[in-house]
């Protein structure tokens, strides 16, 4: 676990951490890169969901983007709460 997610040492080792034995390794995905970051685990799962939307939605769902499933179940209680902490956090709004 990361103690300072600002140090870029610890954010190298997290990104080497993610792209050791990665599932979609096998599929030709290149290296991870840094996007947002986050230790609030609501604003990662929900900032999650935010993109795999932007980037077509799930394959589950009928939709494009490389992910098979959703981050977060459409029927899952917390949805909003982990959409909108992403969105506050991140985007400052949604």
């Amino acid at each position: 676990m990361a103690t300072d997610i600002r140090d870029p040492d610890q954010i190298h080792k997290i990104l080497e951490k993610r792209d050791r034995n990665h599932h979609m390794n096998q599929h030709g995905f290149g290296r991870a890169r840094l996007d947002e970051m986050s230790t609030n685990p609501h604003v990662i799962r929900g900032r999650e969901q935010i993109k795999i939307d932007e980037l077509g939605g799930a394959i589950s769902t009928g939709g494009t983007s490389s992910n098979a499933i959703n981050s977060i179940n459409t029927t899952n209680p917390n949805m909003r709460t982990y959409i909108d902490a992403a969105a506050k956090d991140i985007y400052g709004s949604y």
